[in-house]
């Protein structure tokens, strides 16, 4: 995983991703950028209404929140847990998804052939709604050989307090896993697993 905060890339990092299975890089994208992200988010909900209303099967690509306490923003607009396709709905995504300072630390890091396997907007505000659960990506999403990388962008600040990524340093070699649900009610055990030490677990702000 890699999550967004150097935009040099080093061997270093290179041997810190490979060592711990995560990478921080900061500042990739502009608050400029960011800000675009953010209003394009704000056009994405209206689309979600739109589909929605229209009875539209693209309307599945748009997940609402299970655990929100009510259905819909005091806009009207629908309480989304994720979008998924993004690059089919926005151009924004779409071209962000393609953004060469991010291209060349992926690149860096498993080499020049790449494939976009997956677009996806996490919404979920903060002490509202669901957890999300711990999980290996690939687990879900199995490919040969194992390579995939997932790059996560927080659009806001994301700390400690109102939930930031956590991840176990060198979990990515235990194998792939079976984790179970990633969708939790707010305190709910992260996991059903009882051999994961959840006290590994460290923040990555």
């Amino acid at each position: 995983m890699i999550t967004w905060r150097t935009t040099m890339h080093t061997e270093a990092q290179k041997t810190l991703f490979e060592e711990q299975g995560y990478l921080v890089v900061e500042k990739i994208l502009s608050d400029e950028a960011l800000t675009v992200c953010r209003e394009e988010i704000e056009r994405l909900h209206q689309v979600a209404a739109d589909l929605e209303a229209k009875g539209d099967p693209a309307f599945g690509c748009f997940q609402r929140e299970p655990f929100a306490d009510q259905a819909n923003r005091d806009d009207g607009l629908p309480v989304l847990r994720k979008i998924e396709n993004t690059r089919t709905f926005s151009e924004v995504f779409r071209q962000l998804a393609a953004n060469p300072s991010l291209m060349s630390v992926i690149q860096g890091l498993i080499g020049p052939d790449l494939l976009l396997f997956r677009s996806t907007l996490m919404l979920k505000p903060a002490f509202h709604g669901s957890s999300h659960g711990l999980h290996q990506d690939s687990a879900y999403w199995p490919m040969e050989p194992p390579t995939l990388v997932t790059v996560s962008i927080a659009l806001n600040d994301a700390t400690p307090e109102n939930g930031c990524f956590k991840v176990i340093p060198g979990s990515h070699k235990w194998g792939m896993q079976e984790w179970g649900l990633i969708a939790r009610e707010q305190g709910a055990d992260l996991t059903d697993r009882k051999d994961v030490d959840q006290a590994e677990q460290i923040d990555v702000p």
